[in-house]
Parts: C-alpha cells; sequence; structure tokens
C-alpha cells in the first residue's frame, strides 16, 4: 500500500483507492485535506485503507477462487465497519465525542442503503459534523495544524 499526495482530484474527492492485493494505492487530496481538522482527515485516511483492504479481498487464489465478493464496498462499510472506524477515531482523539466520531466514520457513506434508514435528524447531524470537522460549516471543530 502506497499513499500518494494529489492535487488533482476533484474538490469533493478527499481521497480515492485502486489498485488489488499487494499493489494498492491511495491518493490523498492535496488540495483540501491541509486546510481540515486532523480528525477528519484521520477518519478519510481510515475510510481509504478500508478500501484497500476490500480491494485485496477480490484477488483469485492460485486455484483462480477469490477469497470474498464485495460488490459495493460502501455498502460493505456502512453495514460493517461506521462502528469500528468511530471506535478507532475515539481511541486516536480521546477528546471526540462517540457521537461526532461516529459522524465522522459516516463521511463518504450517503448513497449506501442504511444511509436511507437514519432519521432525518441523525442525517443532517452526520453532514454538519462532516463540514465542522472540515472547516466548510458554521462551527469550527477538531485539531487543526494551522
Amino acid at each position: 500500500m502506497t499513499f500518494y499526495q494529489s492535487s488533482t482530484l476533484a474538490s469533493q474527492d478527499d481521497g480515492i483507492t485502486n489498485g488489488s492485493q499487494y499493489d494498492i494505492n491511495i491518493y490523498l487530496n492535496s488540495n483540501t485535506l491541509p486546510s481540515y481538522s486532523k480528525e477528519y482527515t484521520i477518519a478519510t485516511i481510515y475510510h481509504e485503507v478500508l478500501h484497500a483492504y476490500l480491494n485485496s479481498l477480490f484477488q483469485p487464489n492460485s486455484n483462480g477462487q477469490t477469497f470474498i465478493n464485495i460488490p459495493n464496498q460502501h455498502e460493505y462499510m456502512a453495514t460493517n465497519y461506521v462502528t469500528v472506524i468511530s471506535r478507532a477515531l475515539t481511541s486516536k482523539f480521546p477528546e471526540i465525542s462517540s457521537y461526532d466520531a461516529w459522524g465522522l466514520a459516516w463521511g463518504g457513506l450517503q448513497e449506501t442503503s442504511l444511509w436511507g434508514v437514519l432519521t432525518e435528524s441523525d442525517k443532517q447531524q452526520i453532514i454538519d459534523i462532516n463540514k465542522n470537522y472540515s472547516n466548510r460549516g458554521s462551527l469550527k471543530k477538531g485539531d487543526y495544524c494551522n
């Protein structure tokens, strides 16, 4: 797994991951992430590393069988990893509330079926949490380098 800074990602893409098994590249948006909080940036990195892990599971073994079939990684993340990412964030940043960590863990998963199960209030709070930790909301939350 190799990390790269990219100045060519679209402004709405904090990061992208491509490749498979032993050759995975993670590109982080160097135009936007430096102005975002450390909490938001780490949540983005966790999200992309999870993509890398899931990409590695698609590789066929010597018999040509794939390890696992995950056609929609964001659906899989929403179902299985929101809590894991949330706990990792509260471990890394003990001062963050568990609700804010949960909101950051939902970043990038708004197009999933589980998003539709959330209340409108929770959805709006998740959107606000992500905006506030990325310095695009009404409140500036988190720890910033600058």
